[in-house]
């Protein structure tokens, strides 16, 4: 398949597709997730900052406001069981500069990062709807037609990812779902457990509406 149409394949399709007997010269999928790891270790002489929080934060809404971090090797991550019990980790795109500088930036897109930004400028700095001839970014945009011809004529190589019926949907859920442990929530004692209802009937009375407009009004 040709670049230019992989390219377009990817930035206008609407729903998954599996694209097959394509070898991408990229040596990190020629690895294991493990090895990987170590080549990881090898070129960074410092930990490896982690965002991650307690297992048992997960039962909060507001369970992201716990994420703290924490340094370890990337090889840590393969291990069945990490230094801290009950405890999960994450390392994701906001960790970029902790890559080799070579290996995220590429100066054959700077061109067309020009092109993206200085559009969005002129749509910010001027009204849309009085803009006239102002050249659209180059993103690679075609009509539900052309995609579909392309797709088409791809066949062989791209395969679109069929939809599940509702029931076999339902089905997975299913199965997912009895996979579930209550076991592994967090247990409260009975003295714990009756200071979080108190503590849940505050909230609510706190945060009604009534109380909130009370409240409004005499500040």
């Amino acid at each position: 398949m040709e670049a230019e149409k992989l390219k377009d394949i990817v930035l206008n399709a609407k729903q998954p597709y599996v694209i097959t007997k394509r070898k991408l010269p990229w040596n990190c999928f020629e690895l294991t997730f493990e090895e990987w790891c170590h080549l990881f270790d090898s070129c960074s002489k410092d930990l490896t900052p982690f965002a991650g929080s307690t297992v048992s934060s997960g039962c909060s809404p507001q369970w992201e406001r716990q994420r703290t971090e924490m340094r370890m090797r990337m090889t840590d991550i393969c291990k069945s069981s990490s230094s801290i019990p009950g405890r999960w980790n994450s390392f994701s795109y906001r960790n970029i500069h902790e890559l080799p500088e070579d290996e995220i930036r590429s100066e054959s897109s700077i061109d067309e990062s020009y092109e993206i930004l200085n559009y969005l400028l002129n749509l910010k700095q001027t009204n849309k709807q009085h803009c006239s001839g102002l050249k659209r970014y180059p993103f690679g945009f075609i009509s539900g037609n052309e995609f579909d011809k392309l797709v088409d004529a791809c066949e062989s190589e791209v395969k679109a990812v069929p939809r599940l019926d509702p029931c076999e949907f339902f089905h997975l859920m299913k199965k997912n779902s009895s996979r579930y442990d209550p076991a592994l929530d967090l247990q409260y004692a009975g003295s714990q457990r009756e200071r979080l209802d108190r503590i849940r009937k505050v909230i609510n009375i706190n945060c009604a509406p009534d109380t909130v407009g009370l409240i409004e009004k005499l500040l």
